[in-house]
């Protein structure tokens, strides 16, 4: 986590962590040593419940959210979709065309991104 910090120091690179982490715990240890600038945590990982929590804390130390793309499938990708509502420190939605197709066979209700956003047919 030092070498994060110290990476965002030296160079003014935005660093966004937290991709494999499941705890708040955890993503407060990097919110503390300073470690990124965007926590990216995925509800496949953490649950609905404590992404919330995650948010919360996030917001506390002025940092922003990237909800990550999930290869949780249909549910994670669209469960993500709904949270980025609820998240008021949002910085973006990681998006990868190739898992929208893939959670698109577990659907009844296909995924569409279009014009920057995703929308419902």
């Amino acid at each position: 986590m030092d070498d994060h910090r110290v990476l965002r120091q030296q160079t003014g690179v935005a660093v966004a962590l937290g991709e494999a982490e499941r705890a708040r715990y955890r993503f407060r240890e990097l919110l503390i040593r300073e470690a990124e600038d965007v926590i990216r945590a995925g509800v496949g990982r953490t649950g609905l419940s404590e992404y919330l929590s995650v948010v919360d804390l996030a917001q506390a130390f002025h940092r922003q959210v990237a909800p990550r793309a999930s290869t949780g499938l249909g549910i994670c990708t669209a469960t993500s979709i709904h949270l980025c509502a609820a998240i008021p420190n949002l910085y973006l939605l990681g998006y990868k065309p190739k898992l929208v197709k893939l959670a698109n066979q577990y659907l009844t209700s296909p995924l569409v991104y279009q014009n920057g956003t995703f929308q419902t047919l």
